[in-house]
């Protein structure tokens, strides 16, 4: 099972990290960072599966191709950025990471607004 190796990955990388962190605060974070990234390549099969699953659902509903564009961009965004304040936090930059997370939200928010426009112009279309 794929979880099992992640697991794996992710208690050795952690316990590495918690070793090293008692002679070298710097390197245990970057065995943190190296450890985080491996898990995400690790799991770069996972994301063209859901990727090519959504585009066979749009395909096979015909829905309009920009709205899973949206839907995968804010996908993206929300764990690209969740990924960076798990980051940030773990360097002890609290203060940064609420930033980086908040920056992500308002993102989500501004690539969503497309979506909105288009609901709102079905609800209104349907009450006139």
């Amino acid at each position: 099972m794929d979880i099992v190796k992640i697991i794996g990955i992710g208690l050795l990388g952690g316990l590495l990290a918690v070793f090293i962190k008692k002679y070298n605060q710097e390197g245990a974070f970057q065995v943190s960072l190296i450890t985080g990234l491996i898990i995400l390549l690790y799991l770069l099969d996972y994301l063209f599966y859901a990727v090519d699953f959504i585009k066979n659902m749009v395909n096979r509903y015909n829905l309009p191709f920009e709205y899973l564009s949206i839907v995968l961009k804010v996908i993206g965004i929300a764990y690209l950025s969740e990924f960076a304040v798990n980051l940030l936090k773990d360097a002890g930059e609290n203060s940064i990471a609420a930033k980086v997370e908040m920056a992500g939200k308002i993102i989500i928010v501004v690539f969503s607004l497309p979506l909105f426009n288009s609901f709102f112009q079905m609800v209104f279309g349907l009450l006139e």
